[in-house]
């Protein structure tokens, strides 16, 4: 991301045992980090617009709180679908919804005013 010209910031603050195992975890935010960044790739070429991506991980309550915040210039539309060619199916947004699902945690996306949100909660139970 850096080295296409992308902000990026990230914080994380985790315990040290959590319920979801790491595969799970990777699976998550490798998938959240990949589209963000291609997201942002995607419009470096507009003018004004300074792409940037923000990670945000944290225990918040009773759950793992994880947030990624991007730039975003076009409308994902409402269902989110992958911003690949059509010859190219992307399977992160699916992955990732199945690996929340399977761990028993929610998934919410947003897009406004060129940036999108993924906001994921997990249970905060350790082993």
């Amino acid at each position: 991301a850096q080295e296409a010209g992308v902000s990026l910031d990230a914080t994380a603050i985790a315990p040290r045992e959590l319920a979801i195992e790491a595969v799970d975890l990777a699976i998550i935010i490798g998938n959240l980090l990949n589209n963000a960044v291609e997201a942002t790739t995607q419009q470096l070429s507009a003018k004004g617009t300074a792409p940037f991506i923000r990670l945000y991980i944290a225990p918040m309550k009773s759950n793992l709180y994880i947030s990624v915040t991007n730039t975003m210039i076009k409308n994902p539309q409402i269902r989110f679908m992958s911003l690949k060619a059509v010859n190219r199916q992307g399977y992160g947004l699916k992955r990732i919804d199945q690996t929340v699902e399977k761990n028993k945690g929610h998934v919410n996306r947003q897009w406004e005013d060129g940036v999108f949100v993924t906001e994921i909660t997990l249970p905060l139970i350790t082993k």
